[in-house]
């Protein structure tokens, strides 16, 4: 007996969301038309929001926001703005909207105002001889912070501590990203506005320990033996047999190069540190080649189109296409032969306070990655099992 009138409570219950579905849909319906979205968008964005009602079959008024951001996130560009729609004509959740609109648009006297604390910024960052990358990050996080943060009368630490956890629910940027943007607007508190934001309030996320991916020997090999044009060749061979970053390589000079003692004195690098770093004789020959074709030229890497310095993308796309040419697996971007050098060198046995000063590390923590990456390393660990008199058991 309770068993049939359990199914008949399920049955109705099934029966009243159906109906409420059905009727929230046809509001919705009429909503589009009302809004005079497009035949095609109209379709999409009833599909979108009744896979929503399927997927929770709840009040939407009552479903958690981090199940709408969820479900949002799968094609974020397609399914906020029905949603948004949705929840402000149809069902009219505060909570909801908040979540999924776009903070309001400052007034013409504020993007002035923008404007002027960014240069301010700037003029900071250059006078502490800040690269001109770092620069440009961290006057555009300044900009999209000053742009969300609007006029409201927020303290500075509450807002702050408000825009992080923006970042990291509505925008799900991950926690490396979040601690860049966390330690320009540190300095843009302390060295621009003259406030000190507590650290123990706000505190640096956790990000984990990702391990970098490395390409073994072999496949190093197939990679720059698949790659057939000349300076092609030789970027890649730097990036491996040096260890250089992407921005030092493109950026590397003729001048940088000492053929006789078989060295490259690399200059300004990453936090403007110089360094020393061996050529192999392979490197000197395909260099010697390149040069004797354009010897007047100051950098290495030049584009033939523009005679200019290659940009970042072109560098990656060079990367990109020698790994598709040799067959290899994408582990990453030209940083990955960076990484594999430093793991080869430690496999070879070379001390790893040599192979920081060959990375250009400050610290020597940044290298001790290294030691969990190396197969090779671990494979020559013995087990203490191994010290273990043990005895099969009779089977």
């Amino acid at each position: 007996m309770y068993s049939t009138k359990t199914q008949i409570t399920e049955n109705k219950e099934q029966y009243n969301f159906a109906y409420r579905q059905t009727e929230l849909l046809k509001k919705y319906s009429t909503i589009l038309v009302k809004n005079k979205i497009p035949d095609e968008k109209r379709r999409l964005y009833w599909a979108i929001v009744r896979k929503y009602l399927e997927s929770y079959p709840i009040n939407p008024a009552s479903i958690a926001g981090e199940d709408m951001m969820n479900f949002i996130k799968i094609e974020q560009y397609r399914r906020k703005e029905p949603l948004r729609l949705f929840y402000s004509q149809i069902v009219y959740s505060k909570l909801h909207l908040e979540l999924i609109s776009p903070p309001p648009e400052p007034t013409k006297k504020y993007e002035v105002t923008i404007s002027d604390t960014i240069n301010q910024l700037r003029t900071a960052l250059k006078v502490r001889n800040y690269s001109q990358r770092t620069i440009a990050n961290y006057c555009d996080i300044l900009s999209l912070y000053l742009r969300w943060r609007g006029s409201t009368d927020q303290e500075d630490e509450t807002a702050f501590k408000n825009y992080i956890l923006y970042l990291k629910d509505n925008k799900q940027l991950t926690p490396k990203t979040i601690n860049l943007q966390s330690c320009a607007l540190r300095f843009y508190f302390s060295e621009i506005q003259k406030k000190s934001i507590s650290i123990d309030s706000i505190p640096r996320m956790k990000t984990g320990r990702t391990l970098p991916k490395v390409y073994s020997e072999q496949q190093i090999g197939k990679l720059i033996s698949a790659t057939k044009n000349p300076k092609h060749r030789l970027l890649l061979m730097l990036a491996y047999g040096c260890g250089l970053r992407l921005e030092e390589l493109r950026t590397l000079k003729v001048s940088d190069f000492d053929l006789d003692k078989k060295l490259l004195r690399l200059q300004h690098g990453k936090g403007e540190k110089d360094r020393i770093l061996m050529l192999d004789p392979i490197i000197i020959q395909e260099l010697s080649a390149l040069l004797s074709e354009n010897p007047a030229q100051e950098h290495l890497f030049l584009s033939e189109k523009t005679n200019e310095l290659l940009n970042r993308r072109t560098v990656s796309k060079i990367f990109d296409n020698s790994c598709i040419k040799a067959g290899l697996p994408k582990l990453g971007g030209i940083h990955t032969l960076r990484h594999s050098f430093a793991t080869h060198l430690l496999e070879q046995g070379t001390d790893l306070r040599y192979i920081q000063e060959l990375l250009g590390h400050s610290s020597s923590k940044t290298t001790e990655i290294y030691t969990h990456v190396s197969a090779k390393v671990i494979g020559r660990i013995q087990s203490p099992l191994s010290r273990l008199s043990l005895h099969k058991n009779p089977t």
